[in-house]
């Protein structure tokens, strides 16, 4: 499986400043036997709690909470995301808000952790059990009726995804259904194809650059070609058990209230395996092709930056118009949630705030070039982070573009940095070959050596060793070409970022 993008392993080298002495010993926080074999227990594939679901009325998945809201009630099927889908948001942490716009070649329904979501709704995931679901009776109307759309959506892309030919019939019956909604019978129409080996027909949409909205100072953009990433689908369900792992660590079984802590924690835990689900359900689901998120620097304000984002693809605007919208109390303190956005059937315009910017049409065609990369981070001229960066020991520069390319597994990573003159480009070079140096102190470091002794990550390390520095007049490059981790391997990974 080859899920996430490997920044992180790249940002673990920049920020690895290991001095040449003999490093401290970490001292790891002492863990009763309860705890060490339930932690153990969590790490082999166990669940904090084992709650029960079932869903609403109102098509939303409901948990089982000990104690109920309050805490000092009765239990009670409660919303798994809370009111406005305030929990969802709350918990779903770095991965969950990932999932809403980091998708691949997917779409957001796609993010929802399948094998969770048929569990909690009692639906079998053998191939013949999906099959039989798809043609189950339904009449798809209102909340409930749209959620159980919603499942044969998911359903028919899982079993697209599995390759399973014998599906080709129920796809075939669905698509020439007309008393079924377009959105599964288009979507049994996209399986087919797939199934029966035919070129797809969805028809990937770019940005314009006559009309991207850039706000007045850009400080870095982020420009993402979603069908180049790889599959994303992965995410909420590695989040999910990340989630799980994390709470273990600080979770005492042998406490009195152990039962009603970990019903508690196991929710928070869910949360994000259902948050693409939930969206898509009330606002309707959709499908980047390729966007484009400004950055600017706002040091006085809190949080100290805003975001504009446009992105070209596939939008349920009918049903974004006809939903209720986040009450207010939701949206305070979240700038994601507090800024304005704008969707169409085909873009979708955001700002956290409130000022999308204006069109600057021969800027917007270099940001949106097409380079073949699946992500391309720049760094304008006159960047307010350029200061940022020599703040921690980078060099002065004048521009910087990150150009992440995804191919035969691996991920290749090239920057390249625009200075001042050839002795700032010769710093730049410098300072990449020591932090290699440090790389490698931290490696030999007890901190560093579960990066040696894993496999894949000894591998991803060893990429980023290898890395290549160049010099070119007042340029100067970098190229490092990493392999992506399995699932297991990311889960070692974050483990071993964890006291």
């Amino acid at each position: 499986m080859r899920r996430f993008i490997p920044c992180l392993f790249l940002s673990l080298a920049l920020s690895s400043q290991v001095p040449p002495e003999e490093p401290p010993v970490e001292e790891l926080p002492t863990r009763s036997a309860a705890q060490a074999e339930f932690l153990a227990r969590i790490h082999a594939g166990a669940w904090l709690h084992t709650p029960k679901w079932r869903r609403g009325d109102d098509g939303n998945l409901q948990f089982w909470l000990l104690g109920g809201e309050a805490g000092d009630g009765d239990d009670e099927f409660v919303s798994l995301l809370g009111p406005d889908l305030h929990d969802g948001f709350a918990h779903g942490g770095v991965f969950g808000w990932l999932s809403l716009w980091c998708q691949g070649p997917s779409d957001l329904l796609g993010m929802t952790d399948f094998e969770f979501h048929c569990a909690a709704l009692g639906i079998g995931t053998s191939d013949g059990e999906l099959r039989q679901h798809l043609l189950k009776g339904c009449t798809f109307t209102g909340p409930r009726g749209r959620a159980e759309l919603l499942d044969r959506v998911l359903i028919a892309g899982e079993l697209g995804r599995r390759g399973c030919k014998p599906a080709v019939a129920e796809m075939r019956a669905i698509k020439d259904r007309a008393d079924f909604p377009a959105e599964l019978r288009e979507r049994a129409a996209t399986v087919l194809e797939a199934l029966d080996g035919q070129p797809t027909s969805i028809a990937r949409h770019r940005l314009d650059p006559a009309t991207l909205a850039l706000p007045n100072k850009l400080d870095l953009c982020i420009v993402i070609e979603h069908a180049r990433l790889p599959d994303m689908r992965g995410l909420t369900p590695f989040a999910r058990r990340f989630g799980a792992i994390t709470a273990a660590r600080y979770m005492e079984p042998e406490m009195d209230d152990f039962a009603f802590n970990s019903n508690r924690a196991q929710r928070g835990t869910d949360t994000v395996a259902e948050l693409p689900f939930a969206l898509a359900h009330r606002f309707g689901n959709y499908r980047l092709d390729h966007s484009c998120v400004g950055i600017t620097v706002a040091l006085n304000d809190s949080p100290p930056f805003h975001v504009t984002y446009q992105a070209a693809g596939a939008f349920d605007a009918k049903t974004r118009s006809a939903a209720k919208p986040i009450a207010e109390t939701e949206r305070l303190d979240n700038p994601f949630l507090g800024g304005s956005l704008t969707v169409t059937a085909e873009v979708a315009t955001g700002t956290t705030s409130g000022k999308p910017g204006k069109p600057k049409p021969e800027f917007a065609a270099t940001l949106l070039e097409d380079t073949g990369a699946a992500v391309r981070i720049i760094l304008p001229p006159r960047s307010a982070m350029v200061g940022l960066l020599s703040t921690v020991g980078f060099p002065l520069l004048r521009s910087a573009d990150l150009r992440i390319t995804f191919q035969n597994g691996n991920a290749v990573l090239a920057l390249t940095v625009e200075t001042s003159g050839e002795e700032k480009a010769a710093a730049w070079v410098e300072r990449g070959t020591g932090l290699r140096g440090d790389l490698e102190a931290f490696l030999a470091s007890p901190a560093g050596k579960v990066f040696k002794t894993d496999t894949e990550l000894a591998a991803a390390t060893q990429g980023l060793l290898r890395v290549k520095l160049a010099q070119e007049g007042s340029r100067a490059t970098a190229r490092a070409e990493l392999p992506l981790p399995s699932r297991a391997g990311w889960e070692t990974f974050f483990r071993a970022l964890q006291p």
